[in-house]
């Protein structure tokens, strides 16, 4: 079974108990109203749309992506202000035009790609993106890519592309982004054994571009 599948499959399997067990607003994304105030974000990844539900009380205009199904169809109860579709995130620039997203979450979303498939996504998801908008991440901290066992639900497996933090900063920087704020994380008790990094990074704008010439 081909990575996509795999993640897919999982993912509908969980669906129906996920926030039993992994429910809950990421950290990062607390603090996000901090830094944009308004504008249109989209969460790829978004799964059962507990951060967009958190994001909705702040005005945003709220989209979401995922992968499976079953994730969709609990996001779209959810929070019912957000326009919410089954999608690859590789597929991301051909659904939402440049230029578009004040802000753009993957919380540990691409983690589940090909760690040679990582950049590309990454530079798709910073066309979509307006200058000076945000890159919102959680990443997984190690290195390789594996084949790990649900802990909640050990039948079940997740494939994980796992990074270095000075890895994650320098693809980052070399696509164009600013880091703003980083938050380390160790696992909970039905999280994969991985530390995590989160973190907001700017898109440079224009002012950004001639500071650095």
């Amino acid at each position: 079974m081909g990575t996509k599948k795999l993640v897919e499959k999982t993912y509908n399997k969980l669906a129906p108990v996920y926030d039993n067990f992994l429910g809950g607003v990421n950290e990062i994304i607390k603090i996000l109203p901090k830094y944009l105030k308004h504008g249109k974000i989209l969460d790829i990844g978004c799964g059962t749309g507990e951060d967009l539900k958190f994001l909705s009380k702040f005005g945003f205009e709220l989209y979401g992506i995922d992968l499976s199904e079953k994730m969709v169809e609990i996001a779209k109860k959810k929070v019912r202000n957000a326009k919410i579709f089954r999608l690859d995130v590789r597929e991301v620039d051909k659904l939402f035009p440049n230029d578009y997203f004040d802000c753009v979450l993957a919380m540990y979303s691409i983690v589940h790609l090909p760690k040679k498939e990582v950049k590309e996504v990454l530079r798709k998801i910073k066309k979509i993106l307006k200058k000076d908008g945000l890159l919102v991440l959680g990443m997984l901290l190690g290195e390789g890519e594996k084949t790990v066992q649900v802990p909640f639900r050990k039948e079940l497996k997740y494939f994980v592309s796992l990074f270095k933090e000075n890895e994650i900063i320098s693809i980052l920087s070399n696509l164009g982004f600013i880091i703003l704020k980083k938050i380390h994380l160790k696992p909970e008790t039905y999280e994969i054994k991985f530390d995590r990094i989160e973190i907001i990074s700017k898109k440079k704008g224009k002012y950004d571009e001639s500071l650095r010439n």
